[in-house]
């Protein structure tokens, strides 16, 4: 065995030839750690190569494999078609329309409905296409609707109140009356017929007629401001105020901010002579000014000169700049009471 033969320097010894046999503790480590490096990286070779290096062909298989898995092109997917909707659907779709107010959109939705189903569903879907007609001011279109509803029902009375109505707008009062009768002869019940059947006796003076087929509608909705309100209206017209100021004042309480109703109850009140509830009633129906000008000309066509002054000049001092109407009013009413002198 060789001399071991100390060099004076820590942690190292040299041969007897003065070549050095024997690594610091450093240098140690890092060989029994890149040994560890190496033997870990061969052992995770594939199990089909038992030397552990992976070939030069299989690497190049492989990487192609990958490189080709990586370029390949996305498929685009496909966008999926909505399902088809049926013609309920469609007809729900219109009814939305409708009760937004875009007429046309609700059209073509239920035209898409009768498309689809035309056998079961022609006839509500028609009413209702004639009834969005209508309010589109096409009268002649909602008939033509509604005729071809009677095709398939003769008996529809929604049909026959849907013409009458179309009628009504065209003011063929005759040929509407004669839908609504129809229609009320099938359906006793459908109140808005016979409120229309009260407009149209009302228009051909025919009150005592009228206020019987607004009674009816009461009977049938009695909670409605605008029939008791149009009842008002006939009273008034045939100068039965007590019951005109009765049904307004029942009105007012259902729909307490229609300002149509107040003025109303307000000229119904006047001609009953309560002037002080007259003039509160203009108030509610708009503001104060408006209702000392209202009143003022009620006194004025009364014959009432005077207090129909006292109310011009109360109008003007309340608001003079939106008043110009009570002005000239008040001119008149002045020109007058010094003719009746």
């Amino acid at each position: 065995m060789a001399q071991m033969i100390s060099s004076g320097s820590k942690g190292s010894s040299v041969s007897k030839t003065g070549r050095p046999i024997k690594f610091s503790k450093i240098c140690l480590f890092t060989c029994i750690f890149l040994f560890a490096c190496f033997a870990g990286l061969f052992g995770c070779a594939p199990l089909g190569n038992q030397n552990g290096v992976l070939r030069s062909e299989e690497y190049a298989e492989t990487f192609n494999r990958q490189k080709q898995k990586h370029s390949r092109p996305k498929e685009k997917e496909t966008p999926k078609k909505p399902p088809e909707m049926t013609a309920e659907g469609y007809e729900n779709l219109g009814d939305q329309y409708n009760r937004q107010g875009d007429l046309p959109m609700a059209l073509n939705q239920y035209d898409r409905a009768i498309s689809i189903d035309p056998n079961q569903h022609k006839t509500g879907i028609r009413c209702k296409m004639g009834l969005v007609l209508l309010k589109m001011g096409l009268a002649d279109e909602a008939i033509k609707a509604f005729d071809e509803v009677l095709k398939n029902d003769p008996n529809s009375a929604s049909a026959y109140e849907g013409k009458g109505r179309a009628f009504l707008a065209k003011s063929e009062l005759e040929k509407s009356k004669e839908n609504f009768g129809h229609a009320l002869r099938i359906n006793p019940v459908l109140w808005q017929a016979h409120n229309s059947l009260g407009l149209i006796y009302d228009r051909q003076k025919r009150f005592d007629e009228a206020i019987a087929e607004y009674n009816r509608a009461i009977a049938i909705k009695p909670d409605s401001g605008v029939l008791l309100s149009n009842l008002g209206m006939s009273c008034y017209l045939k100068g039965d105020y007590k019951r005109s100021g009765d049904a307004f004042m029942k009105a007012v309480k259902m729909e307490p901010v229609n300002p149509k109703t107040y003025n109303n109850l307000g000229l119904a009140l006047f001609r009953l002579k309560r002037y002080g509830e007259a003039l509160d009633a203009f108030k509610m129906g708009g503001d104060d000014a408006a209702a000392y000008n209202n009143i003022g000309y009620l006194y004025m066509a009364n014959g009432e000169y005077k207090q129909a002054v006292e109310a011009f000049k109360k109008a003007i001092e309340i608001r003079p700049s939106y008043y110009p109407k009570a002005n000239e009013n008040l001119k008149k009413a002045n020109e007058l009471m010094l003719k009746k002198k």
